[in-house]
């Protein structure tokens, strides 16, 4: 039975194979698992994006989740082949939102460090401010609340204002850098720009 998508047993075979995992056979789960695979790789594919997609392969996330799977297999009480790959589904995800939460906080901290606050002042509706010293109070609570405003957009708006006004990178580079076509990469950095300048309004009237 090895090498086979789950769903290609017979429904004796697929009891035996979950029967024999329950009772601890390392083989039967190996079967289990390398059963599902194909299913879970186009999944991580998918659920991926182009922006975690460099961050980690789906092989990678898939055998993760495969060695959670079998850490916690007793913990699965289902039967059939659609509630076990619901189970392992669900292991994915979880993995997939704590790579996206590693990758924002690593965006965050890239951003307190590499983007001043006259990389985006100035920009679309940005407020700028002079650095005169009678001024200097009022520009560091500017760049708070900008950098507040940042931190509230995705992932992706992030980078993008992040390679655009830190790198100087052209939309063009931004697109190649995003797996993203040259205009995609130009309206990703205008909605961001867009969600920026209210966040900062919002941030202003509170």
């Amino acid at each position: 039975m090895a090498d086979r998508s789950v769903f290609g047993f017979n429904d004796r075979e697929w009891a035996d194979l979950v029967d024999r995992a329950r009772a601890g056979s390392a083989e039967a789960l190996g079967q289990l698992l390398e059963g599902f695979r194909p299913f879970l790789l186009q999944m991580a594919e998918e659920d991926l994006g182009s922006v975690l997609r460099p961050k980690a392969g789906a092989s990678d996330l898939v055998q993760q989740s495969f060695l959670e799977a079998q850490r916690d297999f007793k913990s699965f009480r289902g039967l059939s082949r659609e509630e076990a790959l619901a189970w392992l589904r669900h292991i994915l995800q979880n993995n997939l939102l704590d790579l996206a939460r590693r990758y924002n906080a690593t965006e965050k901290r890239q951003l307190n460090r590499e983007i001043s606050f006259d990389d985006v002042a100035g920009v679309d509706g940005v407020p700028g401010d002079s650095s005169t010293a009678s001024q200097l109070v009022g520009r560091r609570e500017q760049w708070e609340r900008t950098l507040q405003g940042l931190e509230r957009l995705s992932a992706e708006q992030q980078q993008v204002i992040r390679l655009r006004h830190q790198e100087g990178k052209t939309f063009a580079e931004i697109g190649q850098a995003l797996q993203r076509s040259e205009e995609a990469a130009r309206k990703i950095w205008a909605r961001a720009i867009d969600e920026l300048r209210l966040n900062l309004g919002s941030s202003d009237r509170g």
